[in-house]
């Protein structure tokens, strides 16, 4: 945090809000905010909009880091209509798969987990009739939830007129009994009572979550999404998706200053308070403003460009109790992708969790859970090949911490541990398609420390906030806090560390930062739902993708992020 100069206090005449950050939430905050007549601009410290909702390009393959499956894809439901305001799905195509996943024990036993809630139950059953209770009673929520259109709301609810807030009341209250049921049942509670032991190992690995303070709602909501088309993969996947957001946020007006990193937040006296008026950068420039919205790492925000000076017991209570315990944020994620000129895997589900024997858990470094996860992500969407080829992507939950401090005390251990990933690779691939280590033409690993360079999460999260405590903090964030700190004018946040993990909801944040501003301004919200008509191009995307990380390609890191904000 540092106090405006003269300079800056004197320039301070700019209607202009600065955005830092151009992830999904940035651009989404930047999107609304144009649509109600504000000017805004977005500084973002990498060379291309998405922060984690990314990909890149090796030898002509396409590795798309983020999406796995997209919560909105349903054009009947609410989240498609915060999709369609910000251009983000318009034009494009949507796969959609039988199966949500696949698990296989270290035995070859296997589970297919398909998002037909009915053809789940029969083939739940034929493996284990003795768990007939427990199968139909998961199944049967799955339907149930098939039926609900969950989203976050659409509006904060400190905006919410009593009409809306009925309507909502009238939407959950039916489902409380479900929720109560669903929600106070843990996933090891649930696998605690079921007698299989196949049954009991592979649901934990449906989402291939690190399933520790995770109730049963993400699991059947998500498969029960999927069966009805509300959580498919989008046509350009996680780039494309940023990049479409970020078109329709320039078609509004708006303006994104890429490679810019930004140190601390001005502030000038405003009586008994402080208020924003800019921002300084790294390299000592001062950029004047009417008022800032940082979307990026909770963490940074507080304690880096606002010094911790502006810390309330809600804040508090999350950074310094929460966030320390193990478990109450994802863990790292080891994230490595392959591109081979073969066609493999056809035939075969679009994602499989494999679980490892003791062997090959000892072998594969670092691997917290001991599974890993497969996915073609090559048949998930068009133009990830050359040619005629495969894109596949293993991941697998690891330590930050000690690939951290690798990284920064011992960086050839830490090489040598990306490289033994490699080998572990090739040999799991050779195993499963042989003759498959002829065809690789290139294999990346990216690690935790890696996204924590790229994006500057706390701890290489990929999501944030784990933790039922921490989402109901998070709400008073919103609800209470409205997005604001206490004792500090014109100061925003948003995105997943204030308004929970998933890109809806880093979507949404940024929707509701621009109707608390509206409010603020007395300025109805309009969200511009019938006024774009924009759409999908896919050849100016494969450009864009190109040209953005052409440098990037030259050079021979093992490391595809950390070389892309090398360069930056």
């Amino acid at each position: 945090m540092t106090t405006a100069n003269k300079t800056t206090s004197d320039t301070n005449g700019t209607n202009e809000i600065l955005i830092i950050g151009a992830g999904v939430a940035g651009l989404a905050a930047g999107c609304y905010l144009q649509m109600n007549g504000f000017q805004t601009r977005i500084l973002e410290r990498h060379t291309l909009p998405g922060g984690c909702c990314t990909a890149w390009t090796r030898e002509g393959y396409v590795f798309d880091y983020c999406i796995e499956w997209l919560n909105g894809t349903d054009p009947n439901s609410s989240p498609y209509k915060v999709w369609h305001e910000l251009g983000a799905l318009n034009g494009k195509s949507i796969k959609t798969f039988e199966q949500f996943n696949r698990v296989i024990d270290a035995d070859g036993q296997t589970v297919n987990f398909y998002t037909d809630p009915d053809r789940l139950e029969q083939h739940l059953l034929s493996i284990s009739p003795e768990d007939e209770r427990l199968i139909k009673n998961f199944c049967r929520y799955m339907r149930r939830f098939q039926k609900l259109d969950l989203c976050p709301p659409l509006a904060p609810i400190p905006l919410m007129g009593w009409k809306q807030k009925l309507s909502m009341a009238a939407e959950i209250l039916p489902q409380l009994g479900l929720f109560w049921r669903t929600g106070g049942t843990q996933m090891d509670d649930f696998c605690d009572q079921l007698t299989h032991p196949l049954l009991k190992k592979t649901f934990p690995l449906i989402l291939m979550q690190d399933h520790g303070n995770f109730s049963l709602i993400p699991y059947l909501y998500t498969m029960a999404a999927a069966g009805s088309g509300n959580a498919g993969f989008p046509e350009g996947g996680s780039l494309g998706l940023s990049q479409s957001i970020a078109r329709r946020y320039l078609d509004l007006g708006g303006k994104i200053d890429y490679k810019i990193k930004v140190d601390r937040i001005l502030l000038e006296k405003d009586g008994d308070e402080q208020r924003a008026v800019g921002v300084k950068l790294k390299n000592g420039r001062e950029i004047p403003a009417s008022k800032v919205i940082s979307t990026i790492d909770g963490h940074t925000t507080l304690f880096h460009l606002l010094e911790g000076k502006y810390m309330t017991p809600t804040l508090d209570k999350l950074y310094h109790d929460i966030l320390p315990q193990e478990g109450n944020t994802y863990p790292g994620l080891i994230t490595v992708f392959v591109g081979c000129r073969k066609k493999v895997g056809e035939g075969e589900p679009h994602s499989t969790t494999y679980i490892l024997n003791e062997q090959e858990a000892e072998l594969l470094p670092e691997c917290m859970q001991g599974s890993i996860l497969l996915q073609h992500r090559s048949r998930m969407a068009d133009g990830f090949t050359p040619q005629e080829g495969s894109v596949i992507r293993l991941a697998y939950f690891t330590y930050f911490d000690r690939w951290d401090r690798w990284r920064n005390e011992d960086k050839p251990h830490y090489r040598r541990r990306k490289e033994e990933i490699i080998t572990f690779i090739r040999s799991f691939l050779e195993k499963h398609y042989p003759g498959i280590n002829e065809t690789i033409d290139v294999i990346e690993v990216a690690t935790p420390v890696t996204m924590k360079r790229y994006t500057g999460n706390t701890g290489g999260a990929i999501l944030g906030w784990k933790s039922e405590e921490a989402d109901n903090l998070l709400d008073r964030l919103i609800n209470k806090d409205k997005m604001q700190l206490p004792g500090l004018k014109n100061f925003y946040m948003a995105g997943h560390w204030v308004a929970g993990g998933s890109l809806i909801k880093a979507a949404v944040s940024g929707r509701y930062v621009a109707q608390f501003l509206c409010k603020n301004m007395n300025r109805p919200f309009d969200s511009g739902f019938s006024n774009y008509q924009g759409g999908w191009h896919p050849d100016e995307w494969g450009l864009h993708l190109e040209r953005s990380v052409s440098t990037a390609d030259q050079e021979t890191s093992a490391d595809a992020l950390e070389t892309i904000t090398a360069n930056t």
